[in-house]
């Protein structure tokens, strides 16, 4: 809604600078409380020996990459570099990218402001990205994940020769390639 009113008034107008590092504060803010707050109190209690309860807060997933998500677009917004978007799903859609969510890094919302707001939603389309989405869930938790637990076994057995740290070279191979292949499985 912000972003929509800045449009409308251009970034040069009085108040919107003002309305811009409000909505940075804010944003800021949130994700400060939920990432800092704990830390905070036990040091205080620590410091001062008092005895504050911790909130014991869960961090909500992909906090910060949200944060600095709606951050990009209101300072793209307010720039000038883009349009505000009145779609509310395709500013979500924004938000949520997922394929960048997992692996970063930020996209500003002026790089794919048209490929929102040209995208089609068909049966096809729903259909293949589910069928994508199945196939990399599958990747992920049946292969990558049994490959990292045998990089895993190989890298651990280190402890057993723990004066020499040296494992067959045979096996140091096994635990590398299962390591790459976690890699590559896990961002393909």
């Amino acid at each position: 809604g912000l972003a929509i009113g800045w449009f409308r008034r251009r970034q040069r107008e009085k108040g919107a600078k003002g309305v811009l590092i409000l909505s940075v504060v804010g944003n800021l803010a949130i994700l400060g409380f939920f990432k800092y707050t704990d830390f905070a109190i036990n040091n205080i209690n620590g410091l001062l020996g008092t005895a504050i309860p911790a909130l014991g807060l869960l961090l909500p997933i992909g906090i910060s990459f949200y944060t600095f998500q709606t951050m990009s677009y209101t300072i793209d917004v307010y720039r000038g570099d883009a349009h505000a978007q009145r779609n509310l799903i395709s500013f979500a859609a924004y938000v949520c990218l997922f394929p960048q969510l997992v692996a970063g890094p930020i996209v500003r919302y002026n790089e794919i402001q048209q490929q929102l707001g040209s995208r089609q939603e068909t049966l096809d389309r729903v259909c293949g990205g589910m069928c994508r989405f199945v196939q990399g869930l599958a990747k992920k938790l049946l292969l990558a994940n049994s490959m990292g637990a045998i990089a895993d076994t190989v890298f651990s057995l280190t402890r057993l020769w723990h004066t020499q740290y040296l494992v067959p070279a045979a096996l140091a191979w096994v635990g590398a390639a299962a390591y790459m292949l976690q890699i590559y499985l896990d961002f393909s």
